[in-house]
């Protein structure tokens, strides 16, 4: 068998709004061979006022017709899309902003979900938009200045967010079975792409903001000199397949993968080694879609597994 035929885990992907045809064109070959839900929700956000400095291949302001579009080709298959805006520094008049209001009000058409790192925010959207359901963004503990362990406090945000993104650390001390009674809402992230623990991680987001906002201040913090003499994958959070197993075992089902600004190959070596049945057959799968226009369709007799 080349992978399988159902997925067991729910898994949140950073498609939305950068890698769209990838996404679609994944979903259409895993239809086709039988895959069920190879991933349950994509994520991601258009450049608007609460992106929080992550650029998006989507620079100018989407219509009402064009998001509609674009959410109701992921519900073809079946598949949830999230809204991240998880800029922590935001005003009033900011969250009045016509196009923010233009994103949620299309998404809440479609129950979706936002991702968001301020309570305001939090507040802003439940007050307004009924249908959607929020999520707690890994940024926000960061930016609250919380231990990355800490299980009272993400027990605390289930009081007013729908889901949360606890920091991966977590996942590597005992103490995280303290979230066992709350698996169901919890989104645990597999390959957050910094140092273990990072002292330097509000700084990051921060300059990210800074970016965005039209001021590049050149920050680079010493972790990410340090990751370029790295030898050893321990010292990033990754985590592997047995300990994603045995968190499935204990009823952690709801995972994440980071990736938003990553390159299409890249993207594609994080979706075989997590989602897809590690066989090492989904290089062919790999290599089809790097070969191929993305508007061409899909042609199943085109990819060759030896």
């Amino acid at each position: 068998m080349l992978y399988r035929t159902e997925f067991e885990l729910n898994w949140k992907v950073p498609l939305l709004f950068n890698n769209d045809r990838l996404a679609i064109l994944l979903l259409e070959i895993s239809k086709k061979l039988g895959v069920k839900f190879p991933f349950s929700t994509v994520y991601g956000s258009p450049n608007n006022v609460l992106s929080g400095g992550r650029s998006s291949i989507i620079k100018k302001e989407m219509s009402e017709s064009e998001l509609i579009k674009y959410f109701n080709a992921y519900k073809s298959f079946g598949v949830d899309c999230a809204l991240t805006l998880s800029r922590r520094n935001i005003s009033n008049v900011e969250l009045k902003d016509g196009y923010l209001n233009r994103l949620l009000s299309i998404l809440n058409l479609f129950s979706g979900s936002v991702i968001v790192s301020n309570d305001f925010v939090l507040d802003y959207i439940k007050n307004k938009y009924k249908n959607l359901k929020v999520c707690a963004s890994v940024i926000k503990p960061i930016y609250d200045n919380v231990q990355s362990s800490d299980t009272k406090y993400y027990i605390s945000l289930l009081k007013k967010y729908d889901r949360i993104v606890p920091r991966p650390e977590i996942f590597f001390e005992d103490n995280y079975l303290e979230l066992l009674p709350f698996a169901d809402y919890v989104d645990v992230l597999v390959n957050q792409t910094c140092l273990y623990d990072c002292k330097f991680a509000c700084d990051h987001y921060k300059h990210y903001e800074r970016i965005e906002e039209g001021y590049d201040d050149g920050f680079i913090a010493p972790c990410q000199r340090e990751k370029q003499f790295l030898s050893s994958i321990n010292e990033i959070v990754s985590m592997d397949y047995m300990l994603i197993k045995q968190l499935e075992n204990y009823g952690f089902r709801n995972y994440k993968l980071q990736g938003r600004n990553l390159p299409i190959h890249k993207i594609l070596q994080y979706l075989g080694a997590y989602i897809y049945e590690p066989t090492g057959k989904f290089r062919f799968i790999e290599s089809y879609i790097l070969n191929k226009r993305f508007d061409d369709p899909v042609n199943i007799d085109d990819i060759v597994i030896e």
